[in-house]
């Protein structure tokens, strides 16, 4: 038996270049924007990546975040899926690995939809407790279980816990995700009514906010009024890379 023996700096140089493609890839995926680019360039230069908050105020759009751990019931959630059908709505559901490994089913229907597949780290745990190496593992265990779900890999991530540190972003480039966090919480996590959230969202919105909800009975009761007055401001519905990026959006 041969045994071919790398060298560590021969490795690096491999590890650098598969990261490097990795990235370039996604860039080219989510379109030539100067948000997508800033990114890029601060995983190949392994400078701190910048955080996206918010899409193009040019695509006259907003993006509704769901989130979609193990604790989503999942007739609830499919419910969502059919009020969004019904206003022509496209979002981005960030998965948690274990909804991806269960409820495959889910994952899948929600990906036939139409909608983004984000990356939610893994189920119940705070990213804030992990290294930047045992984050980057979780972040690519949740991509792989995802991938296999569905066949979509991932570019998105919005952390759990509001973990926003620079282990944690960093280790979201590595595994080529771009850091989200939302600009404007709904309330779906507090006792808020279906009017509250209303009034909390219209309160704020503006084009390219990124509304960040969760898939429970609460904003199902108030999803199709909610959908129905922010296109009554004339905004549209994109996924999270397609607010990003105004020109692929355009077309």
């Amino acid at each position: 038996m041969r045994i071919i023996y790398i060298s560590r700096r021969l490795l690096s140089s491999m590890s650098l270049l598969a990261v490097t493609l990795s990235l370039v890839i996604t860039m080219k995926i989510l379109g030539d924007n100067q948000q997508v680019a800033q990114w890029v360039n601060a995983g190949l230069n392994n400078t701190l990546p910048p955080v996206v908050y918010a899409g193009d105020e040019r695509n006259n759009a907003v993006s509704l975040l769901f989130v979609a751990d193990s604790s989503v019931d999942a007739e609830c959630l499919r419910r969502h899926l059919e009020v969004l059908a019904a206003n022509s709505a496209r979002a981005t559901f960030f998965i948690s690995d274990t909804l991806a490994e269960e409820q495959a089913d889910l994952v899948l229907a929600i990906s036939a939809g139409g909608h983004q597949l984000g990356n939610y780290g893994l189920d119940g745990v705070d990213p804030n407790n992990l290294d930047q190496e045992q984050n980057r593992a979780a972040l690519q265990e949740t991509n792989r279980q995802i991938a296999e779900a569905c066949g979509e890999k991932p570019l998105v991530y919005l952390a759990a816990y509001g973990a926003a540190g620079d282990e944690v972003r960093r280790a979201a480039a590595d595994a080529g995700l771009m850091f989200v966090i939302g600009s404007i919480d709904a309330g779906s996590w507090s006792s808020s009514s279906p009017e509250d959230m209303l009034a909390a969202v219209l309160a704020e919105v503006r084009p390219g906010s990124f509304i960040v909800l969760s898939p429970d009975e609460r904003t199902l009761q108030g999803l199709d009024t909610m959908l129905r007055e922010l296109h009554g401001l004339g905004l549209g519905f994109y996924t999270v890379s397609d607010n990003i990026a105004w020109e692929s959006a355009a077309q």
